[in-house]
């Protein structure tokens, strides 16, 4: 696994005031290029940093910036429970986590993103029913609601899975109206299975400690992303095999539970050449 760091500077409008740390004079962005043309990327305003976290520029540009008055902070999952307290002076720094094939070749479980949302505008009712108000399955058979952790599939895609007998999946139907009244068909993957504790610290939108009687949303508190969920590994072996596991925590804003899938089921989503689909391998400690 790598580390990365990335931030982004632009040049400060002339009328304008500044928005964050982030925005520098224009007149030493010639220097900025001459210096470091490897930030500088076709089709993309600024100063666009990124570098594994171990290189040596990235303090050699901290220390650049530091002579204009401005200085780094970290951005943490999520984005608010980090900012310094004047922000007119910082700039915010993104850590990410780059996976190699090893962690994922080595990896039992899974998380998983889907940059495309196959829906959005959804809603559960009080009876647990997933409602959306539109479904679109043309940039895949599987995908997330939009601003959720939920994943949701195509009634083709469900059959599939139901003939490979996934251990632990659950399908259930998500309503999708339309103007014919019919409606697309859509199944939410969930799981009979639940999953231990997570081990990660858990946040509220202001990085104060989670408290599930009085926060509606719940976050891991990270500086990388995408974050990686911990459990503890004896925990996840009492559980037997599975392949969808949903966390025993909830996750966003609602607060939804994520689903944990195998490794055997990654396989068979890449061997079915699914599209969109980031895979983050579980820790097991």
């Amino acid at each position: 696994m790598r580390y990365r760091l990335k931030f982004l500077l632009l040049p400060k409008a002339k009328d304008a005031r500044w928005r964050n740390g982030g925005d520098l004079d224009e007149e030493i962005f010639p220097e900025l290029k001459s210096k470091w043309p490897q930030f500088f990327l076709p089709g993309r305003v600024g100063f666009n940093f990124e570098a594994d976290e171990d290189d040596p520029v990235y303090e050699e540009v901290v220390a650049y910036f530091r002579e204009y008055g401005r200085e780094p902070y970290a951005v943490a999952t999520p984005s608010w429970s980090n900012n310094p307290p004047v922000r007119m002076t910082h700039y915010k720094v993104e850590g990410m986590r780059i996976f190699e094939a090893s962690d994922i070749e080595k990896a039992e479980f899974f998380t998983c993103n889907c940059p495309y949302d196959i829906a959005r505008d959804s809603k559960r009712s009080a009876d647990g029913v997933l409602r959306i108000a539109k479904g679109d399955a043309k940039g895949g058979q599987i995908g997330m609601v939009m601003d959720s952790a939920l994943f949701i599939c195509t009634d083709a895609l469900k059959r599939e899975m139901e003939e490979t007998g996934f251990v632990g999946a659950v399908f259930h139907r998500v309503e999708t109206p339309s103007r014919s009244g019919a409606g697309a068909s859509f199944w939410e993957i969930g799981s009979d299975r639940q999953m231990p504790p997570v081990l990660n610290a858990l946040v509220n939108y202001m990085g104060e400690p989670f408290d599930a009687s009085r926060h509606r949303d719940c976050w891991v508190d990270d500086f990388y992303s995408p974050p990686v969920l911990r459990f503890r590994a004896a925990e996840v072996r009492e559980m037997g095999p599975f392949d969808t596991a949903l966390t025993r925590d909830g996750f966003g804003n609602p607060r939804e539970p994520k689903t944990v899938f195998s490794r055997r089921f990654r396989e068979w989503c890449v061997a079915r050449k699914l599209k969109n689909l980031e895979w983050i391998p579980v820790a097991l400690e």
